[in-house]
């Protein structure tokens, strides 16, 4: 798939058989993933202090504080949001919002167990950075979210 410079879809093929179409993502998708990673930071923040039942208001808004302010450094690209998408959690939003073109009644949520199959994580992160031009981390020192080289 080395060198594929079109702009349309491409078929996967997961472990469990399932067929989809990836399309390349658009800035709006890179948008909704940004917005989605920050969302992800606030989330987190939440649910650690939900499980912290001596935590006090005020270390709860600080905690809070926090968050708010990663988060606003948080992109989809950032050091954060780069580590956040190679999850198995982050690669199942990567392909939920390349699929979500050509299949509009595939659910994110009924997609994650996949992503904690072996396999299915290296084929759509081989394809993603196939139909976006970028490079994958270990070819290129900027990360997986690199500009394609001139």
């Amino acid at each position: 798939m080395a060198g594929r410079m079109s702009a349309a879809s491409a078929p996967v093929t997961l472990t469990d058989r399932s067929e989809w179409q990836m399309s390349p993502l658009t800035d709006r998708d890179y948008d909704e993933l940004t917005e989605w990673a920050r969302a992800h930071v606030v989330d987190v923040a939440r649910r650690s202090i939900e499980l912290m039942p001596e935590c006090s208001n005020h270390d709860a808004e600080t905690i809070y504080r926090v968050a708010l302010s990663k988060a606003l450094e948080t992109t989809w690209s950032s050091e954060e949001g780069k580590q956040l998408f190679m999850t198995p959690f982050g690669v199942c939003r990567l392909f939920w919002q390349s699929i979500k073109k050509r299949h509009p009644n595939a659910q994110e949520s009924n997609l994650r167990p996949l992503f904690y199959v072996a396999g299915n994580i290296t084929r759509v992160m081989d394809l993603f950075f196939d139909i976006n031009n970028r490079a994958p981390a270990d070819e290129n020192p900027t990360g997986p979210v690199a500009a394609p080289a001139p």
